[in-house]
């Protein structure tokens, strides 16, 4: 594929990942045959991009690797420093620097710089962090085209490193993950404790969006409450003790550890083109340590955890 095409289907993709479209909008790329994506405008499809982009799965980086999902701060500063020394200046009135529409202009802008060393760089060191997970969350919304647009983009992504460069980036480089700082077995930790560390995907591995978690609670009838997601999770925990279901939630929770697990393990095998098996290792550890968080939660008295939750 011609880089030129590239940059289109980057902007383009950019425009989408921001807004919905006004006119017919057409994607496509050559080189994987019968991969086009086509969006209509319409309200329905206004209101999906609403539901699912700009509230349950915000496309930014610092979402998964800010502590507690946090917009903007250091990671965004970081990805706008890269851009700028680069030569690019992102258009962040509406959205951050680190938004994946912004970062896919600054893709295209590079490859029609012919910038193919930063092209992978910024690949394999930061979007790689968090790409595989977004997409993958993307990909389980069926019914709404998002299904599709996430299973086009992991293709695209592949396309612009294989075609373009062989370089190898060196683990220096790579976005900082910050370190898991909760504590299960702190006298101090309680549930709203519990709820922030299952929502923030530095410090758990998981990324659950709060549909999801409703649709859990709907299905055990649990109450929940309203509020963020961390609030959501602490809900399900305290229901979940008082109505006997703690097994189901934590069955629940082993389930969406194993499905990032499985992620990682697909991005990273056989293949370090996008430095998947390096982000595959640092989240792999915290899926380990969450686990183990998990398997204590469900074997301890959950009415103690909101007073004790590191005694038996």
């Amino acid at each position: 594929m011609k880089n030129n095409d590239l940059y289109l289907i980057l902007n383009n993709l950019g425009d989408l990942f921001e807004r919905p479209p006004e006119v017919r909008l057409g994607i496509s790329h050559t080189s994987i045959p019968g991969q086009e994506l086509v969006f209509e405008p319409s309200d329905e499809f206004a209101a999906t991009h609403y539901r699912i982009l700009c509230h349950e799965l915000v496309p930014a980086a610092s979402v998964f690797l800010e502590p507690h999902t946090m917009m903007g701060g250091t990671v965004s500063d970081a990805v706008w420093q890269f851009m700028v020394e680069r030569g690019y200046e992102p258009d962040t009135r509406s959205i951050t620097a680190d938004h994946l529409a912004t970062e896919f202009r600054f893709l295209g802008f590079l490859l029609e710089k012919e910038r193919f060393d930063d092209v992978g760089r910024f690949v394999r060191q930061h979007l790689s962090s968090w790409i595989p997970v977004f997409l993958n969350r993307l990909e389980r919304e069926k019914d709404s085209g998002m299904s599709q647009l996430a299973s086009f983009v992991g293709s695209l992504l592949g396309e612009i490193l294989c075609s373009n460069m062989n370089e190898h980036v060196h683990a220096e480089g790579y976005t900082k993950v910050p370190d898991t700082s909760f504590d299960i077995h702190s006298e101090r930790t309680g549930l709203q404790d519990i709820g922030l560390f299952f929502a923030s995907h530095t410090e758990s591995g998981l990324f659950i969006p709060r549909s999801r978690l409703l649709t859990e609670a709907r299905l055990h009838r649990l109450p929940t409450g309203f509020g963020s997601r961390a609030r959501t999770i602490e809900g399900l925990f305290r229901s979940a003790g008082q109505y006997d279901a703690m097994d189901s939630i934590c069955t629940f929770l082993n389930e969406e550890i194993a499905i990032h697990r499985g992620v990682w393990s697909t991005w990273a095998t056989g293949d370090t083109t996008f430095g998947a098996a390096h982000w595959a290792n640092i989240w792999s550890e915290k899926l380990d340590a969450t686990t183990a968080i998990v398997s204590h939660l469900q074997s301890a008295q959950i009415h103690s955890v909101e007073e004790n939750p590191g005694q038996e």
